[in-house]
């Protein structure tokens, strides 16, 4: 009620949550779909009252049909990742549907197989966004080449994946500091986000 309170009378466009960027990317195309597979795929990782997101979700996808498109409320997520397979799926979505080069082609396919199989090990998914961490620095001009406008977003995902691997428990009661590391990360990921952010 708040959110639609604020469309109506503040113009207010722009639902940033506290989740990754890809749990944003596919709430955003649930809204704009209304595809019901999409949001279950999404709020598999949401503990904390998923009936209560999930009404919210389809509020936000009904109100959005009455309206025209240039004033539909859009979802973006900022924090850092704590949803792996959520992360390997909308990464997948991000890789061009062409041949992948040579000098890319092992951790980029590693990616896709990895999205592809029936049994998703979670060891399996670390060490992949682990070596594609690694690999993204090393070869930053092929993957900008291949990528091209995706390859930001596809950064930024990666990047945030194994931020999210070091962000536990057991860290922050060693040191407070993780608390202000993750802060600043989801700062810099809203200034990436800022420019894809409509008006209001």
């Amino acid at each position: 009620n708040f959110l639609l309170y604020l469309h109506q009378t503040a113009g207010v466009k722009n639902l940033i949550v506290e989740g990754g960027y890809s749990y944003g990317y596919l709430l955003n195309s649930y809204v704009k779909t209304g595809n019901e597979r999409i949001l279950e795929k999404a709020l598999s990782v949401a503990p904390i009252c998923p009936e209560n997101m999930r009404t919210m979700y389809k509020r936000i996808h009904s109100y959005n049909k009455q309206i025209e498109e240039k004033d539909r409320i859009n979802v973006y997520g900022i924090e850092i990742k704590h949803s792996p397979r959520l992360a390997l799926q909308v990464l997948n979505i991000k890789i061009p549907k062409k041949p992948l080069p040579k000098a890319i082609r092992k951790s980029l396919k590693k990616a896709q197989d990895l999205h592809q199989s029936s049994y998703i090990d979670d060891r399996q998914v670390q060490r992949m966004f682990k070596q594609l961490h690694k690999d993204i620095r090393k070869r930053e001009s092929a993957f900008k080449d291949f990528l091209g406008d995706n390859f930001e977003t596809v950064k930024m995902i990666v990047d945030n994946t194994v931020a999210g691997y070091n962000f536990n428990w057991l860290s922050i009661a060693l040191s407070n500091k993780t608390w202000r590391v993750r802060e600043d990360q989801m700062y810099v990921n809203f200034l990436q986000i800022q420019g894809e952010l409509q008006k209001g």
